[in-house]
């Protein structure tokens, strides 16, 4: 079946749930860096790194906003317990609006290279104090010494040597704290205490980090979405086939969670879904397959589904 009309069929029984209902709200979100793309154009195609962050989070089905500068003000910002930036420049306001954000609970995710400078491309010291620690772009010289590095498991991050994707940027801490170092020795990430919140600053770039290393299915994932995970708590969502995204609507008349795979196999008995409702559930089904086994465990309810060929929707009532 081509996968638009399958999708159509997935959704025909949950229509009234998705469409008239509440879409699970974005706790996280993800800037598309127009002023990067300004003025530096394509530099390092960090376009693909903000798409690689959007992709590894959904696969882990954290819901997800991408935003734009516009965005970044105390009224908007206040939706978000998460925040990921990158690109070279940022105007200042933007910069005092998440500092602000920050010192409110946030946490504040950087990839390297975040916000050094301003739209004029002067220097900006304001993101230095941010993230309590300096960047410098790496040089050709450096190649061999920044291409890998290494996390201790810390209370940021799970342990994991990875090859870090994207351009390199060597930090030097000032207030922050270091939370990894390149091959050569160098600080590659940095933790800093920012009021009720934090920044965390990382010299490369998460998500081709995470494209580089196995992608959904390899150990990147885990180490990429660790920081999330810990300010978010577990999600309302889980599904363990990992190439994938969840999204939940919720209804008086049930629940419906849509189901998509980015690639790779499904497989073949099926995935565990796991669901928190405290709402009576009577009947769990797959739109596409039917009824599906399940049951409750505690405030969640635990769900085999069938193997997802691309896409499905399973509805709980």
């Amino acid at each position: 079946m081509p996968p638009e009309l399958c999708a159509a069929c997935a959704i025909g029984p949950a229509d009234e749930i998705i469409a008239k209902g509440r879409r699970e709200p974005r706790r996280t979100a993800i800037l598309y860096n127009r002023s990067h793309e300004i003025v530096h154009e394509g530099l390092g195609r960090l376009n693909h790194d903000w798409m690689w962050t959007f992709i590894a989070l959904k696969s882990a089905q954290v819901p997800v906003d991408v935003i734009i500068e516009e965005d970044l003000n105390p009224d908007d910002l206040k939706r978000y317990d998460c925040v990921v930036v990158g690109g070279l420049n940022l105007a200042r306001r933007h910069v005092a609006a998440l500092k602000t954000w920050v010192e409110a609970g946030g946490l504040l995710i950087g990839a390297g290279g975040a916000a050094m400078a301003d739209v004029y491309d002067d220097p900006m010291p304001e993101t230095g104090e941010l993230f309590g620690a300096r960047q410098a772009l790496s040089g050709p010289g450096n190649t061999a010494s920044v291409a890998r590095v290494t996390f201790p498991a810390t209370d940021a991050f799970p342990a994991a040597d990875l090859a870090p994707g994207g351009l390199a940027f060597l930090l030097t801490p000032t207030t922050g704290r270091s939370l990894a170092t390149y091959k050569g020795g160098e600080c590659a990430a940095v933790a800093n205490a920012v009021g009720k919140g934090q920044a965390i600053l990382l010299g490369f770039q998460p998500g081709l980090t995470f494209r580089d290393n196995g992608r959904a299915a390899g150990p990147v994932r885990a180490w990429l979405i660790a920081p999330v995970l810990k300010r978010l708590g577990r999600q309302r969502v889980e599904f363990d086939h990992p190439a994938s995204e969840v999204t939940l609507f919720e209804h008086d008349s049930g629940l419906a969670v849509m189901l998509a795979s980015f690639g790779g196999p499904s497989p073949e008995g099926g995935s565990r879904l796991s669901v928190r409702t405290d709402r009576p559930i009577k009947e769990v089904a797959s739109a596409l397959r039917g009824p599906l086994e399940w049951s409750r465990a505690g405030d969640r309810i635990e769900i085999q589904t069938r193997r997802l060929e691309p896409v499905d929707v399973v509805i709980l009532r």
